[in-house]
C-alpha cells in the first residue's frame, strides 16, 4: 500500500485475469476427455491426498522439541520481514 490504492488493487486483481484463461482452457480439455480418463484424473487426485494425509500423520507423530536458538531466529526473520511494512 506504499504506492496507493490503485496499483495495490491491480495486483491484488491479476491472478482474476491471468488465471482466467488457463481455467477455461483445462475446463475446456476435461470436457472432452472420457469418463474412464476423468476416473484415472480422480483416483490418482485421493491417492495424492492420501499421501499428503499420511505425511502430516507423520509429523504429527514426531514430539516437538524446544529449540531457543530456532525460536529466536524465526523471530528475528519474522521482523526483518515485517519492519519495512509498517
Amino acid at each position: 500500500m506504499k504506492n496507493g490504492i490503485r496499483p495495490t488493487l491491480l495486483v491484488a486483481l491479476a491472478p482474476l485475469i491471468s488465471d482466467g484463461p488457463i481455467i477455461l482452457l483445462v475446463l475446456i480439455i476435461l470436457s472432452q476427455l472420457s469418463d474412464s480418463a476423468l476416473g484415472l484424473i480422480q483416483l490418482a487426485g485421493a491417492v495424492f491426498i492420501l499421501h499428503l494425509s499420511y505425511g502430516a500423520y507423520q509429523t504429527m507423530q514426531k514430539p516437538l522439541t524446544s529449540c531457543s536458538p530456532c525460536r529466536s531466529a524465526t523471530y528475528t526473520n519474522v521482523a526483518a520481514v515485517f519492519k519495512g511494512s509498517f
